[in-house]
């Protein structure tokens, strides 16, 4: 997978992806501003590599957008930027529909169990500030898949005496 995190204009894009064809590229995430859907649509035909978008829309009409305008193989949705859980699942829907599978962006301690709701869900991007070294039941890697939270609710249980030390800098920086 190849993340160009909104860098190229759609002609270089499809250059790049041209360039990139030979060496089995399972997608190509977010390679030019994701407002552009025809843009997507005409690197997506000038291609054999999937592309992927999603973390950056920010409402499900987006969503819908790059999925009929800019004809994407891949949705990422972040549920902190699709109106939440509720919106994720409507991408997810929104996919099934269209017989794709829906991964995730960052938040993976939440978006573990969001795409375990899915019968169409696809990878779970593991990255960002470390969450589960600050959670009660923290995320396991086992044979290459992650084991959801069996907790309650989003599934993330804070341990808050690891938080006490960041207390003290908000209270430091707060004045008080």
């Amino acid at each position: 997978m190849v993340d160009a995190n909104m860098i190229w204009t759609v002609p270089q894009a499809i250059r790049m992806a041209k360039r990139m064809e030979e060496f089995n590229i399972a997608w190509l995430e977010e390679p030019t501003n994701p407002d552009d859907y025809e843009g997507y649509a005409r690197i997506g035909q000038a291609t054999t590599i999937p592309i992927a978008m999603g973390e950056n829309l920010h409402t499900i009409y987006e969503h819908k957008l790059a999925l009929d305008i800019a004809r994407i193989k891949y949705p990422i949705p972040d549920c902190s930027n699709v109106c939440g859980i509720t919106g994720f699942l409507k991408v997810g829907e929104m996919a099934k529909e269209r017989s794709l599978k829906v991964s995730s962006h960052g938040m993976q301690e939440l978006h573990v169990n969001v795409l375990g709701a899915l019968s169409n869900a696809g990878f779970l991007e593991y990255h960002s500030f470390p969450i589960c070294d600050y959670t009660i039941e923290p995320l396991k890697i086992v044979n290459g898949y992650i084991e959801p939270s069996k907790a309650t609710g989003v599934g993330i249980n804070f341990d808050w005496e690891k938080l006490k030390k960041y207390e003290m800098i908000k209270e430091n920086r707060d004045g008080r």
